[in-house]
This record gives structure tokens, C-alpha cells and sequence, in this order.
């Protein structure tokens, strides 16, 4: 399997999250909540962010997302699980998706962290 750092590309976990930390607040707190209900996957096939809307298909998310995904896969943040084919709205129409998954450890912590800053 390929690992999540090859997925986001160079760079470190921690300088990934430092990105993350710039990123804005709501959409990070709306993705992870999302991967939280398997509502997320990535395509290794094209580095590819699909919101999952149903058991097989899905749909690509807007670029704003697609960069906070990248970056959250760099931090260590969301890891990729099992794979599987869906229909998706892009080229190629069929194409292999591994759901994410928030990481036991950096991830947990940094959604943590984002919630404790909710008013």
C-alpha cells in the first residue's frame, strides 16, 4: 500500500499540520466530520478527493477541499483504509477509492484541538 505521505507529496508531518493549522477552521471541522461518517475517499489512481454518496459512487469535491484533504493526509491526520471500485462524475468513470479514516493518534488529537476551539 501506498503510504499517506506519498499520497499529500514532500514535506514533513509537522510541517503538513502547520499548513493545516492555517487552513480555514469550518471547512476542516465539515471534512473531518465527514470522514468521521465514512463520507470521504481518495483515488490514488489520479490523487483524487471523492465525497462518498452511496455504496458505490462518488463525487468529486470543490479544489478547496482537495488541498485541506492533501494537507490533512500530509499531517498524518486522515489515513487511508480499504479501497474499492465506484462510479465517480470524473475521467476515468470507474475508478478505485480508499475510504479515509482519522489517524488514532495525530488525527484524534487535532480534531480535538479544533473542537476545544469551538464558542
Amino acid at each position: 500500500m501506498t503510504s499517506p505521505l506519498r499520497l499529500a507529496g514532500p514535506g514533513s508531518p509537522a510541517s503538513w499540520l502547520a499548513r493545516c493549522r492555517d487552513l480555514d477552521r469550518d471547512r476542516v471541522l465539515r471534512l473531518l466530520a465527514e470522514v468521521d461518517a465514512n463520507g470521504l475517499g481518495f483515488s490514488l489512481t489520479v490523487d483524487r478527493v471523492y465525497r462518498l454518496t452511496g455504496a458505490r459512487n462518488g463525487v468529486r469535491v470543490d479544489a478547496d477541499d482537495q488541498l485541506a484533504v492533501t494537507a490533512l493526509i500530509g499531517a498524518g491526520v486522515l489515513v487511508p483504509g480499504r479501497g474499492d471500485w465506484l462510479d465517480v462524475d470524473a475521467w476515468p468513470p470507474r475508478d478505485y477509492v480508499l475510504t479515509l479514516f482519522i489517524s488514532a493518534t495525530a488525527g484524534r488529537t487535532f480534531y480535538a484541538e479544533l473542537r476545544g476551539g469551538e464558542r
